[in-house]
């Protein structure tokens, strides 16, 4: 009867064992993955931050652009006027 008891015994005291094991895996694990998280959670503040930096030149590209757009509008408009213009005048100055 002594060997049920012991052997019993030795399976419960494996399995305490493992669960212990067990527990350090998940404890390193844990402490891990906690690193790589903070490590990922700075890299991407720094991707967040490019990304604003980004939109902020975009923002100021467009707003470039526009004011050129109607800059070069208002010149083709005083263009095509001093055309019109030039084009009068040739024509009285110079009957053909």
């Amino acid at each position: 009867m002594a060997k049920p008891r012991s052997l019993t015994l030795a399976v419960l005291t494996e399995i305490r064992d493992e669960i212990r094991s067990t527990r350090d895996e998940i404890r390193s694990t844990r402490i891990e993955l906690s690193t790589r998280i903070d490590a990922t959670n700075e890299r991407l503040g720094a991707v967040e931050q490019g990304l604003r930096e980004l939109a902020e030149q975009q923002m100021f590209v467009v707003r470039h652009l526009r004011g050129s757009s109607t800059r070069d509008r208002r010149v083709d408009a005083e263009l095509d006027n001093l055309r019109l213009r030039l084009d009068a005048l040739e024509s009285r100055r110079d009957p053909r």
